[in-house]
Order: C-alpha cells, then structure tokens, then sequence
C-alpha cells in the first residue's frame, strides 16, 4: 500500500492526473452547458431542468473518478493546485450543487462539498486554506455557494435509505475536519461524521460579497425557515446525545470507582460496562467536535438573520432546545457532566455555556422570542437563569456589556412570564382545542384532505419536517390550507370577553383591597 501511494503521489504523475482530471471535469461541464461554450464562457446556473441525453449516458465512474483524484490530491499533495485547477474545482462543484438533479447519487455530491472543506483548512502559508481565496474570488461561488450548500443541507435530509437520519450527517459534515472519517455504531448501523457544510460555510462567512448574497438569500423566508429549521433540529440532537452520553460516562465510571463492587461483578459484567463506556466514550468525542462547529453556526445566522428564528414555527422549539441544554450546563444536574479526564473528550462546558447563552443575547431584543422563553415550560426556571448569569460572571465567560444584556433580557422573561400567567387561558371549548399540541388556537385553518381542524403555526412546523397532511400521510403543502375564517372570529371574541372579565374580576379585586385598607383605617 505505502508503495502505491509513493508512485500515486509522485510530483510528475501528480501534475498529468490532475491537469487530466481536469480536462475530463471540462469536458463534463460542456456536456451539460446548454450554450456549449464553457470554459470559454461561464456557464449559466442553475442548469436546465432537462438532463441532456448525451450526460445522462454517462457511467457514473466518469464523474466519481474525476472527483476521487480530487479528493486524494487535497488530502496528500494538495500544492498540486496552488498553480492550477483551483477553477476547475469551483466550477465543477458550483456546476452540480446548484442543480443536484444532475446527479442521483447523494454521496458523490457530497464528495464535491468534501473536496471543498478540504481546500479551505490552512495550509502553510495559505491560511485560508489552498481553495479559500479562489472561493472568495471566483464569480459561480461568489453568486452561487452559500445558496448551494444551504439548498443542500435541506436535500440530504433525505437519502432514500432507512437509516438517513444517521446518513445525512456524512453530507453535513460534508459541507465545517481532518477527512478521516469517524465511525460511531448505533442501533440504525453507522454514522460516518465530517464537518464540511460548517467549515465551508464558516471560511467564507466574512467575506462581504458572500455575506450580502446571504442576506439576499434570507429575504425569501420559506426557504431560510427550512434551512434554519434543519440547522435547529441538528443541533438538538447532537446537544442531546453529547449531553446524555456524558451522564452515562459519569455514572460508569462511578460503578468502577467502587472497588468492591466492581470486583463482585463476573467478568462478562465488567466487559460488558467497559463495552459500554468505550461505545459512549466513542460517541461523545464525535459529538464535541461537529457540536461545536454547528452551534458556532447557530451563532453567526442568529446574529445576523434573526427573522426566521423568532418565526411561529421555530421559536418555540429553539426556546425548549435552548432551555434544556442551559438547565444541563447551569442548572443542579451541571455536576453530572463532570466526568474524569474531561480534556480527553475536548469537552469544555464552560465554552458550549458561553456558546449558548450568545444564542440568548443575539436574540434577546425579540419580543418573540422572550414569549416563547417565558411560555418554555419544561426547563424554565428564574433561578436557572441567575445561575447561568452567576457562572458566566464568576468564570469571565463574557464582556461586561453581554452579562448586562443578558441579565435585562433575564428579567423581561420573568415579567412576561408572570404577566401570561395571570391572562393564562386554561379553560375553553373543546372545538378552539388544537388537536395536535392541545392548546388554544390563535389562526385555525382546514386540512384539505383530512378536513381536519389544526393552527396555522401548527401545521407550518409539521410540514418543514414532512411535506404530509399528519392525519393521513396526503401530500400536503402551505399553500393548500383553507383559513376557518368563521371559527377563528368566535376564537378572537372568546378571547377578548375572556380577558376582559380577567381584568374587571383583577379590578374588582383591587379594589376591594383598598375598600378593606380603608375600613381597617
């Protein structure tokens, strides 16, 4: 194998493969260019819906080897392309992740992203890496790139198999670490884990031209919302796999501290736990590294994109996500997470508390999303926030500035969240009763096939995830609900008499307290 590699990556024969590999991505593109001129034009993207025959006929080898010599060049002898091929990359990559169509193989697009990542790692003394100046530079990433890798987060949600939850993190991490592949086992089979998306997504993110194409990109809200719902659902879960792992480490490790104990355990018993404890162990190392890359991620589109985090069908869950984890960093169960040899997993909580509560400043001037924290009603406490305040302060984990903002933000939750409990509607008819979250509706609407009866922020948060009616599996989309005009007049004024007979009763109260200060007088 060594002796392989020592011919493969021998200077000549690096420079004639890649400047023919190449010549084959040119002639590819050509292929499928409808004007026929590239490279002596720049190509028009997105391409044709129409698939050329002439592409379509092509063995799927013809595009997998070219992009496989890519790939081994920039993990082995990257300076193969500081003198050409740069382009040719760039083109090649733009050219298929903006019309994914063009290839039905989810993995080969997801080694262009990987290709991608690669080029943007430091090198030498190219600190933004060999391809991090070209993708700053080149008009199709300038226009297209970070369109094309949000557009392909939310496409590899899905890979057509029945494990692809645990498969389309291949491709995520396709598009923010070394390329070895990290394998953890489950139930489902195996996660292979990169950090691509995010790194790509991270190099280029100061660059002003790709920045203004983002704040372009997130003018069309649907798309974003899908984009930013995915962001959030991916960030859940590995928060709470990282964290849940982390108590199970803790906990073994406290069975094998116990020497008596451990040593009354068979021998298969203590294999077992040991199993166990590399298994989690395996797992935690994985999740601390990508976890850290998407909530940095989280970070950046929070900052500067606020709109569809505080929208009706994310802000809620953002706010229980986010609550949880800062109850499990900050709250009485912190001391879970404390296990030994904590630097072996590169897990540092005071960093992810310091990430979190950034997630909580960029957001705090949201009235949207002070309701939804002050509602959260399975992690909220007062007493967790002044906790997570009192850490923040005493370990140095923000400016002085950050702690004041959050600590204000701290206390618009508490007042808002006593303000709702006195309005708090608790009692209602049975038919204003959302069936699915079993709350008030404020907007219902009418499922088409179903004729089911569900609130509009409802049925928005179901379909990012599953473009069904939730009823009967019917292919459902937003467009398609019928506002229930009628039921919602009768919901508003229910409302409205409800509150006003707070009020008066809240008045009345009042003043019978000052009737009976005055007679005690």
């Amino acid at each position: 194998m060594e002796s392989m590699y020592v011919a493969i990556l021998q200077d000549d024969f690096t420079v004639r493969s890649s400047a023919f590999a190449c010549f084959a991505s040119v002639w590819l593109l050509r292929l499928v260019d409808p004007a026929k001129q590239h490279p002596q034009r720049i190509i028009g993207l997105p391409l044709p819906d129409e698939v050329p025959l002439v592409f379509k006929v092509q063995p799927e080898y013809m595009f997998d080897d070219v992009v496989e010599l890519w790939d081994l060049m920039m993990k082995y002898k990257p300076t193969v392309f500081t003198t050409s091929g740069q382009k040719e990359i760039i083109d090649f990559s733009m050219t298929f992740l903006t019309s994914t169509w063009y290839i039905t193989n989810p993995y080969l697009k997801s080694k262009l992203v990987a290709i991608l990542a690669i080029g943007v790692r430091p090198f030498g003394r190219y600190k933004m890496g060999i391809l991090g100046t070209a993708l700053c530079t080149h008009p199709l990433s300038l226009k297209h790139l970070m369109m094309c890798l949000m557009s392909f987060y939310v496409e590899c949600e899905k890979t057509g198999t029945h494990t692809q939850f645990y498969d389309k993190f291949r491709e995520y991490y396709s598009i923010g670490c070394n390329p070895t592949k990290i394998f953890i086992r489950n139930k489902a089979g195996f996660i292979s884990t990169t950090r691509d998306i995010a790194e790509v997504m991270q190099s280029v993110w100061k660059d002003p031209v790709h920045h203004s194409v983002m704040a372009d990109f997130t003018r069309n809200m649907g798309e974003f919302v899908k984009f930013a719902n995915r962001l959030m659902n991916d960030v859940t879960f590995m928060l709470d796999e990282l964290l849940s792992k982390l108590v199970e480490i803790k906990k073994l490790q406290l069975e094998m501290s116990r020497k008596e104990e451990w040593d009354a355990l068979t021998q298969e018993q203590r294999d077992d736990k040991m199993s166990k404890l590399r298994s989690a162990e395996g797992i935690v190392e994985s999740w601390v590294i990508y976890s850290r890359e998407f909530l940095a991620l989280l970070i950046e589109f929070t900052d500067s994109n606020k709109g569809p985090f505080v929208s009706p069908e994310i802000v809620e869950r953002l706010a229980a996500m986010l609550n949880y984890v800062l109850d499990q960093l900050a709250g009485p169960r912190c001391s879970d997470l404390k296990t030994k040899d904590l630097d072996k997993y590169r897990f540092d909580p005071k960093e992810m508390l310091s990430k979190v509560l950034q997630i909580y400043i960029n957001l705090s001037g949201e009235t949207a999303f002070i309701q939804a924290i002050a509602t959260e009603g399975r992690s909220y406490r007062k007493g967790l926030f002044d906790s997570a305040l009192h850490i923040a302060s005493t370990k140095v984990l923000k400016s002085p500035e950050e702690l004041d903002t959050f600590a204000r933000f701290a206390v618009k939750v508490e007042e808002v969240r006593l303000a709702m409990d006195e309005e708090d509607i608790t009692e209602y008819p049975e038919e204003f009763e959302d069936p699915v979250m079993a709350t008030l509706m404020k907007d219902p609407v009418i499922l088409p096939s179903s004729k089911a009866v569900v609130d509009l922020s409802t049925i928005k948060s179901h379909l990012l995830s599953d473009p069904t009616d939730p009823f009967n599996r019917v292919p459902l989309k937003i467009e398609d609900v019928i506002p229930n005009v009628e039921l919602k007049e009768r919901i508003d004024k229910f409302v409205t008499e409800y509150r006003a007979k707070a009020a008066s009763a809240k008045l009345e109260k009042m003043q019978q307290e000052i009737d009976k200060m005055d007679t005690e007088e």
